[in-house]
């Protein structure tokens, strides 16, 4: 029912993802992992996700390619209706897809969730209920929320945007906002990772254009 996707370069965070994957309530779902470069496969930790998540496929790609690409394949690789998003360093609460996936089978296109910040090592930060307002999206670019879309979404805003190599995922609920109104599903279901060797932090001022680049293209109303 869930095609669940993750796109990795790193495996400094990724066995926590994967056992978060692992402890879902719900599922019925797909686990597509792509390692973006076979350099980058960790086999003690892919060993121990093929062993304990039967939910899992596992693709390694030989050279890498980049997030964007990434992200592009494993979206064509979906098999089911409705998709979600989780980075290789963050963390989904064990009720996130079932809580999710109950609000999508009645009609909704798009259902996000509140999220902790937290740190290296697990600990929260900081707690957001920050919606998915325009104002907030242009204000805040919080594109940082579990969210779960129907395919059919994704496919009617026409996928990922090839040109955006930073802030694909933001470019994206930018003009599916357009497209549907989107469910706050006013719960803390998603845990943000901030840590040193993340894309925010190693690729900031390429991101922020991208940010302002995406929102130039949309005229949204604040």
């Amino acid at each position: 029912m869930i095609s669940l996707i993750t796109t990795s370069v790193r495996s400094d965070f990724l066995l926590q993802a994967a056992m978060s994957v692992k402890n879902q309530i719900f599922s019925v779902f797909e686990w597509i992992l792509l390692i973006d470069g076979k350099e980058n496969a960790n086999d003690l930790i892919l060993n121990w996700i093929t062993e304990n998540i039967p939910q899992s496929r596992i693709i390694i790609v030989d050279e890498q390619k980049g997030r964007n690409k990434s992200l592009i394949t494993a979206h064509e690789l979906a098999k089911f209706p409705y998709i979600g998003w989780l980075d290789d360093d963050d963390f989904l609460d064990p009720l996130c897809l079932g809580n999710c996936i109950e609000l999508m089978v009645h009609g909704h296109q798009l259902v996000y969730t509140n999220h902790r910040k937290i740190n290296e090592f697990g600990n929260i930060i900081q707690s957001y209920k920050l919606g998915y307002s325009y104002y907030n999206l242009r204000e805040f670019f919080c594109a940082f929320h579990f969210r779960l879309y129907s395919r059919r979404l994704y496919d009617s805003v026409g996928g990922i945007n090839p040109t955006f190599d930073y802030a694909m995922d933001y470019e994206l609920t930018l003009r599916m906002a357009k497209a549907t109104d989107f469910y706050h599903l006013d719960k803390f279901l998603y845990s943000y990772r901030i840590h040193a060797n993340r894309i925010s932090e190693l690729h900031q001022e390429e991101q922020k254009k991208c940010h302002l680049r995406a929102y130039s293209l949309y005229d949204l109303p604040i």
